[in-house]
Protein backbone atom coordinates (compact mmCIF):
# COMPACT_ATOMS: atom_id res chain seq x y z
CA UNK A 1 0.00 0.00 0.00
CA UNK A 2 2.82 2.19 1.17
CA UNK A 3 4.35 1.90 -2.44
CA UNK A 4 1.47 2.28 -4.11
CA UNK A 5 0.99 5.39 -2.77
CA UNK A 6 4.33 6.74 -3.33
CA UNK A 7 2.63 6.99 -6.67
CA UNK A 8 5.05 4.23 -8.36
CA UNK A 9 4.18 3.16 -11.86
CA UNK A 10 2.24 0.18 -12.94
CA UNK A 11 4.59 -1.82 -14.43
CA UNK A 12 7.17 -1.37 -11.64
CA UNK A 13 4.49 -2.30 -9.27
CA UNK A 14 3.64 -5.91 -10.55
CA UNK A 15 7.55 -6.21 -10.79
CA UNK A 16 7.49 -5.85 -7.00
CA UNK A 17 4.20 -7.88 -6.91
CA UNK A 18 5.84 -10.37 -8.62
CA UNK A 19 9.61 -10.37 -6.42
CA UNK A 20 7.05 -10.43 -3.43
CA UNK A 21 5.54 -13.59 -4.44
CA UNK A 22 8.89 -15.08 -5.29
CA UNK A 23 9.99 -14.68 -2.14
CA UNK A 24 6.76 -15.89 -0.29
CA UNK A 25 7.52 -19.21 -1.93
CA UNK A 26 11.09 -18.99 -0.70
CA UNK A 27 10.18 -18.18 2.37
CA UNK A 28 8.20 -21.42 2.70
CA UNK A 29 11.51 -23.77 1.68
CA UNK A 30 13.84 -21.73 4.16
CA UNK A 31 11.42 -21.30 7.52
CA UNK A 32 10.98 -25.56 6.76
CA UNK A 33 14.73 -25.79 7.03
CA UNK A 34 14.59 -23.90 10.52
CA UNK A 35 12.27 -26.61 11.36
CA UNK A 36 14.24 -30.04 10.34
CA UNK A 37 17.25 -28.07 11.93
CA UNK A 38 15.64 -27.94 14.54
CA UNK A 39 13.94 -31.59 14.75
CA UNK A 40 17.48 -32.90 13.75
CA UNK A 41 19.20 -30.80 16.93
CA UNK A 42 16.09 -31.93 19.45
CA UNK A 43 17.33 -35.40 18.21
CA UNK A 44 20.90 -34.94 18.77
CA UNK A 45 20.10 -33.63 22.37
CA UNK A 46 17.92 -36.54 22.83
CA UNK A 47 20.29 -39.54 22.65
CA UNK A 48 21.30 -41.80 24.93
CA UNK A 49 24.56 -40.57 24.66
CA UNK A 50 25.15 -36.89 23.28
CA UNK A 51 27.79 -35.76 21.40
CA UNK A 52 28.97 -32.32 21.65
CA UNK A 53 30.66 -32.16 18.78
CA UNK A 54 27.38 -33.22 16.77
CA UNK A 55 24.99 -31.11 18.82
CA UNK A 56 27.48 -27.63 18.25
CA UNK A 57 27.07 -28.34 14.73
CA UNK A 58 23.00 -28.66 14.75
CA UNK A 59 23.12 -25.19 16.77
CA UNK A 60 25.11 -23.75 13.83
CA UNK A 61 22.94 -25.30 10.89
CA UNK A 62 19.83 -23.62 12.64
CA UNK A 63 21.07 -20.60 13.28
CA UNK A 64 22.47 -20.35 9.90
CA UNK A 65 19.35 -21.77 8.36
CA UNK A 66 18.09 -18.05 10.30
CA UNK A 67 20.37 -16.23 9.06
CA UNK A 68 19.26 -16.99 5.42
CA UNK A 69 15.75 -15.83 6.15
CA UNK A 70 17.11 -12.78 7.60
CA UNK A 71 19.49 -12.32 4.28
CA UNK A 72 16.45 -12.80 2.22
CA UNK A 73 14.18 -10.35 4.01
CA UNK A 74 16.86 -7.69 3.21
CA UNK A 75 17.76 -8.95 -0.36
CA UNK A 76 14.15 -8.54 -0.74
CA UNK A 77 14.00 -5.20 0.61
CA UNK A 78 16.81 -4.03 -1.58
CA UNK A 79 15.49 -5.12 -4.39
CA UNK A 80 12.47 -3.15 -3.85
CA UNK A 81 14.53 -0.01 -3.27
CA UNK A 82 16.05 -0.84 -6.38
CA UNK A 83 13.22 -0.45 -8.59
CA UNK A 84 12.13 2.82 -6.60
CA UNK A 85 13.17 6.50 -7.36
CA UNK A 86 14.89 8.05 -4.87
CA UNK A 87 11.73 10.48 -3.91
CA UNK A 88 10.07 7.49 -3.77
CA UNK A 89 12.24 5.49 -1.17
CA UNK A 90 11.97 8.61 1.04
CA UNK A 91 8.06 8.68 0.41
CA UNK A 92 7.84 4.61 1.06
CA UNK A 93 10.05 5.34 4.27
CA UNK A 94 7.70 7.82 5.64
CA UNK A 95 4.74 5.83 5.51
CA UNK A 96 6.47 3.00 6.99
CA UNK A 97 7.88 4.64 9.88
CA UNK A 98 4.18 6.25 10.52
CA UNK A 99 2.68 2.81 9.93
CA UNK A 100 5.26 1.34 12.32
CA UNK A 101 4.44 4.19 14.77
CA UNK A 102 1.29 3.70 14.81
CA UNK A 103 1.23 0.35 15.65
CA UNK A 104 3.62 0.42 18.63
CA UNK A 105 1.50 2.63 19.96
CA UNK A 106 -1.26 0.29 19.81
CA UNK A 107 0.88 -2.64 21.21
CA UNK A 108 1.59 -0.50 24.34
CA UNK A 109 -1.88 0.03 24.60
CA UNK A 110 -3.16 -3.00 24.50
CA UNK A 111 -0.50 -3.71 27.45
CA UNK A 112 -1.30 -0.99 29.65
CA UNK A 113 -4.92 -2.36 29.52
CA UNK A 114 -4.05 -5.84 29.89
CA UNK A 115 -1.87 -5.33 32.92
CA UNK A 116 -5.11 -3.41 34.79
Amino acid sequence: KAIKAAGVERPVLRDIRQTLRKTRRSMVDLKAAIENAKIDLQELLEADEVNRDAVMKGIDRVAAAKANIQKKRVGTMLDIQAKLTPDQRTQVKAMMQSFKGKRGNKRLHRRQTQDD
